[in-house]
């Protein structure tokens, strides 16, 4: 096993890889390497491997229009790993061991990740994604897919990153669990597609298919994930 001392950076990728479960090597270089060239960056991870501190997983994950680069690997904190960051970084660690990769939902879970940091950046307040939290420890109807804390106001929105639509049953008794909560000021919905906002308001409005876009949604509010993701930061929040 090889010895490394660890540089400030290395502690900061090492929580990033923990709060977010794991990271494909774009969104590392991207965040943590920004202008170092390709070679630096796998120098570096091939060390962290070497000394048990992440790992990788071979996925090759196809680029579409949201994705926008195919994924080989993702990358991923180790026990020994955060047992290490511990030592470092004494704030924001939930859990006493890495939360659990599903592999069915490596699509949606690294659009998450991107998601969470976009709104990091448009609000300036903490996302959490729920996967690293201790979920079971508190009374939670509904769990989100991640959190955001909103200090200004004090309040808690609940996040759900929705690429897929669920049956209207389903989704009556999210809605219904997020209604009847007061856990959370606002529902914020980032849908893929026009298709999923309208199933979802139509529930929530009782309007059904005579639902239109705009219509008054209560605390459920709803964003378009490629305009988020796409759009100068500040742009697409202002109505919420």
């Amino acid at each position: 096993m090889l010895k490394v001392k660890l540089t400030k950076r290395d502690i900061e990728l090492l929580y990033d890889l923990y709060s977010s479960v794991f990271l494909s090597f774009e969104q590392i270089r991207r965040k943590h390497f920004y202008n170092c060239a390709t070679s630096t960056v796998y120098n570096r991870l091939s060390k962290l491997i070497r000394a048990k501190l992440l790992d990788s997983i071979n996925v090759n994950l196809r680029a579409n229009y949201l994705l926008e680069k195919d994924i080989g690997a993702i990358y991923f904190v180790t026990q020994m790993g955060l047992t290490k960051l511990k030592e470092y970084w004494h704030r924001g660690i939930f859990r006493d061991s890495p939360a659990p990769i599903n592999l069915a939902n490596l699509f949606h879970d690294l659009l998450l990740t991107d998601t969470i940091n976009k709104l990091k950046e448009e609000f300036n307040s903490e996302v959490l994604n729920t996967k690293v939290l201790d979920m079971g420890q508190i009374n939670f109807e509904q769990v989100p897919d991640a959190i955001l804390f909103d200090d200004k106001n004090n309040t808690k929105w609940a996040i759900e990153l929705e690429l897929t639509a669920k049956s209207n049953m389903r989704y009556r008794e999210i809605i219904s669990n997020y209604g009847t909560s007061n856990l959370y000021s606002k529902v914020l919905y980032i849908v893929k597609d026009e298709s999923i906002y309208k199933k979802i308001g139509g529930i929530i409005s009782g309007y059904g298919k005579q639902f239109q876009m705009g219509d008054d949604t209560g605390k459920f509010k709803f964003l378009n994930l490629n305009d988020l993701l796409k759009s100068p930061t500040k742009e697409v929040l202002h109505e919420l």
